[in-house]
């Protein structure tokens, strides 16, 4: 067990890396966030993926996407918005009744950089 854990923990610090890294260097986001949090739970309910027209027209490159989402991140498909580009998840880890994350020390770096949009 401790080994899956590890393998876990090691996907999702490297996730977290690359998008740093191209949120830092490759796109940069022209919004900003601003205030504290208020622990609702709101940006958990709705989680945007972006992705490319490339893509859109790859049924296949959209199945992985949310297959990637669904296992690394323990999200659920919600929906895929065609105009937009936009592919949208809900969080499995956001518990209602206490406002917590109950995967707060390994959240997923779509969750670490909130504020930004996930390009693919």
């Amino acid at each position: 067990m401790r080994i899956v854990y590890l393998i876990f923990r090691f996907i999702v610090i490297l996730d977290y890396y690359i998008e740093k890294t191209t949120k830092t260097f490759i796109l940069k986001s022209k919004y900003k966030v601003s205030g504290k949090c208020q622990k609702c739970g709101v940006c958990c309910k709705l989680i945007g993926a972006k992705i490319s027209d490339f893509i859109t027209h790859r049924k296949w490159l959209i199945f992985l996407i949310v297959k990637y989402y669904e296992k690394i991140n323990d999200f659920s498909f919600h929906s895929f918005l065609e105009q937009e580009n936009m592919l949208l998840f809900t969080c499995n880890n956001f518990n209602e009744k206490g406002s917590k994350c109950l995967s707060y020390k390994i959240r997923p770096a779509i969750c670490r950089g909130y504020q930004l949009v996930r390009y693919f």
